[in-house]
């Protein structure tokens, strides 16, 4: 089952960073905007591929690669990184940041430092993608080995609203809370499938390090509302691969864990896809063509630096640890 497992295989290390990505150096692969991956010449990319990428492209899956294009901060988080990030102060085991108002807390990170991974995670935690409020409809797709489609999970609601580092919307830069929150999100109900019609999950999330996420769930089987403990939110729901700390790449509460930089590395990310949805995968998912209906033909992708110096443009490769981690 995939659940649209390549983003998450492709896009894991990058959510784990953040923001937008650093143009890349010269790469000691021999591959060039206009050339395309396949398996036969993936040798020659050897070097830019992930794992995951790799093992895609070994199955079928071409790349096509484009010209580096620089991804800008929208203007009003630029300028509030430029005001308020001076400010900013960490806490000596990097669970904890003070002094935060707005924009990235901390743009410039030596990759000496030694709490250099919690930076890069705060970084994540107030990232420009969800300043004030945003939310969408959504639908995802079971697709197994033999690319067949199993299930589809729908919903016109997907909402997160932030507390913290407001920019556009009143009451701004704060909305206060007792305790203080740095953001509440919410997915469903579900209109699909049929026996999970009006589940849905909601997380608070909670500004002081010692405090968990409150995490809740409908299940209408049961006709009550359940409470997600912070050891069960690494656990998968809905009969899906999925699990509430791990969308996004990483969606899980940044003081409970340890962060460490490990490595600089050039790699092909689809940072300007080109296209989303049905369109972009290499075969239907009618059973018959395997991995190929989960795997994403019709995109583009571009040389992007992992563990930049510089954390506006950097995405940064990090090792997690977590007590109560389902995977621990």
């Amino acid at each position: 089952m995939q659940l649209h497992r390549w983003i998450r295989t492709a896009c894991a290390l990058m959510a784990a960073g953040a923001v937008s990505l650093s143009v890349a150096g010269r790469a000691t692969a021999d591959v060039q905007p206009g050339d395309t991956v396949t398996k036969e010449n993936m040798d020659k990319a050897a070097d830019l591929l992930t794992p995951a990428m790799k093992w895609y492209v070994e199955h079928g899956m071409p790349m096509k690669v484009i010209p580096y294009k620089k991804i800008e901060w929208p203007r009003l988080f630029k300028e509030a990184t430029e005001k308020y990030s001076s400010q900013v102060k960490i806490s000596p085991d990097g669970r904890d940041i003070f002094n935060y108002v707005a924009g990235a807390p901390f743009p410039k990170i030596d990759p000496n430092d030694p709490l250099v991974g919690a930076k890069i995670m705060w970084n994540q935690e107030q990232k420009p993608a969800y300043v004030d409020n945003v939310g969408t409809e959504w639908i995802v797709e079971l697709i197994n080995s033999r690319g067949e489609l199993e299930r589809t999970y729908g919903s016109q609601f997907w909402r997160r609203m932030m507390w913290t580092g407001r920019l556009y919307t009143d009451p701004k830069p704060v909305v206060p809370h007792n305790p203080a929150m740095r953001y509440t999100e919410q997915f469903g109900p579900l209109f699909q499938p049929n026996d999970l019609k009006g589940a849905g999950t909601s997380s608070n999330r909670y500004l002081a390090s010692d405090i968990p996420d409150d995490s809740y769930m409908y299940l209408p089987e049961l006709r009550r509302v359940r409470r997600i403990s912070v050891s069960n939110r690494s656990d998968a729901f809905w009969g899906t691969d999925y699990d509430l700390d791990a969308l996004w790449g990483f969606n899980s509460k940044v003081s409970f864990w340890t962060f460490r930089l490990l490595a600089e590395k050039e790699i092909l990310a689809p940072m300007h896809a080109g296209g989303y949805g049905e369109r972009i995968w290499c075969a239907p998912s009618d059973g018959t063509h395997g991995v190929l209906a989960f795997s994403p033909c019709k995109i583009n992708w571009e040389k992007r630096r992992l563990g930049s110096r510089r954390a506006p443009d950097g995405v940064q490769p990090v090792c997690l640890l977590q007590a109560h981690h389902v995977y621990r």
